[in-house]
């Protein structure tokens, strides 16, 4: 019996340092910017021409208020939690780190990053809702119109071949920046195929698949429309790939 007391105890000892390294931890993380989105209800998917089978049916879905990050993650505020963490840092391909949005970030370390924070990456419905400026019919995150395209994202025909700064570009009408191009970004839960509408979405099994779900294009690619869908492995680092994080409100 004593040695099992004295097992617990140690047990619980053990947890308590783990729980203070880690408040200490999250008192030194670098601030991250988030804004409200109000809750309401839309139809998710090809809300275009009904053509892309990948992001059909269209689905209604009603979304909870919750709290977006401003930005995409920067090396900076990455650089600061993989240091407290003694991490190695991810690599910046030669060029600067600062408030440039953080790439070669897998699932796994975007997920620990925002969850080091108390938070989480956002779900496909979260982020396809908050692009669209509150699920709008939103073609690009702040725009309808192509030809205005340049002023709100950063996409293969107006970039270089790395990650710009957050922030340069127009926001949509919810303050968001950067949610169309710039970098992919990383979803947390995805459901592989759309529910009909009324019917209860099935999320992906993390336990028995490796793919994930990246969405809002990139530097590298063309400006990606809010519904579109990208599968890719979830341990794959790109210089294309990042992420936000996504703050639930009580």
């Amino acid at each position: 019996m004593n040695k099992r007391i004295i097992l617990l105890s140690l047990f619980g000892f053990i947890v308590s340092c783990t729980a203070y390294r880690e408040a200490q931890i999250r008192k030194n993380l670098e601030p991250i910017e988030f804004l409200n989105i109000p809750g309401g209800t839309f139809m998710m998917g090809d809300f275009y021409k009904q053509k892309d089978t990948d992001a059909l049916p269209l689905h209604e879905v009603r979304m909870k208020s919750f709290a977006m990050s401003k930005y995409e993650t920067t090396f900076r505020q990455y650089d600061i939690y993989a240091k407290l963490k003694n991490m190695p840092l991810p690599d910046d391909m030669g060029y600067d780190r600062g408030d440039r949005a953080v790439v070669n970030v897998n699932w796994f370390e975007a997920k620990a990053f925002c969850e080091c924070y108390g938070y989480r990456l956002p779900t496909e419905a979260e982020w396809e809702y908050a692009a669209r400026s509150g699920g709008k019919d939103e073609l690009w995150s702040g725009t309808n119109d192509y030809r205005e395209i340049d002023e709100y994202a950063r996409h293969v025909d107006n970039s270089l071949e790395y990650s710009f700064y957050v922030g340069e570009k127009k926001p949509n009408e919810l303050g968001l920046y950067d949610m169309t191009g710039n970098v992919y970004e990383w979803i947390g839960d995805y459901y592989p195929q759309y529910p009909d509408s009324g019917q209860v979405p099935v999320y992906a099994d993390y336990s028995i698949t490796g793919i994930r779900i990246i969405r809002g294009g990139s530097f590298g690619t063309n400006a990606k429309r809010n519904y579109t869908r990208v599968g890719t492995i979830d341990d794959m680092q790109s210089t294309m790939m990042g992420f936000r994080c996504l703050k639930e409100l009580n």
